[in-house]
């Protein structure tokens, strides 16, 4: 769609281009002025006209005036002149100006100037292709440029000096991460043996999602392996950078196993150095996620499937999120159980211990006064699989038992339960009467007791509780507003707004927006 913005002092002239304009698809005229100076907002807004028809001759600025001033500004907008004179000389300093063509008054006819628009929208169509070219071309430059600094390979002087000099590598807080792809080889399958073109495919969307998280560069540098650089501009403290750092990674991780069914293991460190070190840093993730605590990873290692899928682990913490201690075993079990009877490999097992912290871990990012308990035991070894089992049995049992106690805990019994009871059917229809039912009281004097011992009514309770865990969900997954409504128990969407909004001061979508705005670290 292309904006024209129309400048002349003469009334007719004003119509007669409107007459011209209005018929043509894909134009809008967005403005018409009778003075040079009322072009000048036009011009500085955040969104300049295209296409500017400009008369040589008005009262208060000329033509020439609002030319050099968008030269001077080096404004994007292309200017058509109007002239009353049929003389070259007298357009001639217009177009040393910059004016794309000029269009005698007395000449102006419809098709004159639709083949002048159209003159000036082919130009406009190349310039853009052009731009994306050398968009595109900078970007695989800056792929390329990690690539190389990862794998020391020879970087020419002049490029080295060039890629140092773009903001992409300024500053001295740099986040660095490697990404390895563990079931490659179904993937490769997939992509009927066209390796290349899967790694285009997983290259795109890594881009895409880095461009949706704020920026980041990502290339691929051996076999199912990528590292993607992110240069953080805002000074951060190092533990805030480390959780923007978790949930960055954590979005693409999901975004990958989400879109692609493709699992991943990574290692991710922040670094304050000079970007020419950057290999330095790599070696060392590599190193971890290959000859990590466990052992080396071989070719057939890397084609294992994963013992824990993105649905389990949502089934998890939707266990812990209801205190439900039977289902979180009994998920757990579940786990488990493949190992007594499967050639499981010492990588999966890795996977999987390291998933199941996880969990707990990402639970604490987001509700930072639920501690996870400290075991004494040490982790067992990880051939012992019933061993493991019982350890994590315990771990998540002692968490739930702990969160479920947690702000409870100095209340009268019935409090007690009536606030149990919500953590656990938060989700359904639940009232002060179901509640009351439940403690085996009255609602007026639940109502009572409720509001004398937490300081706020039961159903600001239930509202706060509620819009804590949809802020939860809001910021860890990509679920449309509207399910994650429902799914904490607010059946009607517009209530459901107008009280997250009241308790947070703004918009689920708002909080979303920040969440990732927070996220890239910019």
């Amino acid at each position: 769609m292309l904006t024209i913005l129309l400048a002349d002092d003469d009334i007719l002239t004003l119509n007669q281009l409107n007459m011209y304009l209005t018929p043509l698809k894909d134009i809008t005229v967005i403005g018409q002025v009778t003075d040079g100076a009322d072009v000048f907002p036009y011009l500085s807004s955040e969104n300049p006209p295209q296409i500017l028809i400009l008369d040589m001759e008005m009262p208060k600025v000329s033509g020439l005036d609002v030319l050099q001033k968008i030269k001077s500004q080096n404004c994007s907008t292309i200017v058509l002149v109007l002239s009353n004179y049929d003389n070259f000389e007298y357009v001639k300093p217009a177009l040393h100006l910059g004016a794309w063509d000029y269009i005698l008054k007395h000449e102006l006819t419809k098709q004159v100037l639709e083949e002048k628009i159209k003159e000036i929208s082919i130009h406009l169509e190349q310039k853009q292709l052009l731009q994306k070219h050398n968009e595109l071309t900078l970007a695989l430059s800056k792929q390329q440029f990690i690539n190389n600094l990862a794998l020391n390979r020879v970087i020419p002087p002049d490029s080295l000096s060039y890629m140092l000099s773009t903001s992409a590598f300024h500053g001295n807080q740099h986040l660095l991460i490697v990404l390895q792809i563990t079931n490659y080889m179904t993937i490769y399958q997939n992509y009927h043996n066209n390796k290349y073109q899967m790694i285009d495919v997983i290259l795109n969307f890594l881009s895409t999602m880095l461009n949706s998280l704020g920026n980041g560069i990502v290339s691929h540098t051996v076999t199912g392996e990528f590292i993607i650089y992110l240069n953080v501009k805002k000074e951060r403290s190092s533990a805030k950078l480390h959780e923007i750092s978790s949930l960055y990674i954590q979005t693409i991780v999901n975004g990958l196993t989400r879109y692609f069914n493709i699992h991943t293991l990574y290692e991710y460190t922040i670094f304050y150095d000079s970007i020419k070190n950057l290999r330095t840093y790599y070696l060392n993730l590599h190193h971890k996620l290959y000859y990590g605590t466990i052992t080396s990873v071989s070719n057939e290692e890397s084609q294992c499937k994963y013992l824990i899928s993105i649905y389990q682990e949502k089934e998890l913490i939707e266990a812990i999120i209801h205190f439900n201690t039977a289902d979180a075993q009994k998920l757990i079990h579940q786990l488990f159980e493949p190992l007594y009877k499967e050639n499981i490999t010492l990588y999966q097992i890795k996977h999987l211990v390291n998933r199941l912290f996880d969990i707990i871990k990402r639970l604490h990012q987001s509700f930072p006064e639920y501690e996870p308990p400290i075991l004494k035991e040490k982790i067992p070894d990880l051939m012992d699989i019933e061993q493991l089992e019982q350890y994590f049995s315990q771990y998540y049992t002692k968490y739930i038992s702990k969160i479920n106690s947690f702000t409870t805990q100095d209340y009268p019994f019935l409090v007690q339960k009536a606030i149990q009871y919500i953590k656990k059917n938060y989700n359904q229809d639940i009232s002060l009467l179901s509640t009351a039912s439940y403690c085996g009281i009255s609602d007026v004097y639940l109502s009572k007791i409720f509001k004398y011992h937490t300081g706020i009514s039961f159903s600001k309770y239930l509202n706060n509780y509620r819009v804590q865990l949809a802020t939860y969900y809001l910021s860890k997954s990509n679920e449309p507003i509207k399910e994650i409504s429902i799914k904490c128990g607010f059946f009607n969407y517009n209530y459901f707004l107008t009280v997250f909004k009241n308790i947070t001061g703004i918009t689920p979508t708002q909080y979303r927006n920040k969440k990732r705005e927070n996220l890239t670290g910019q």
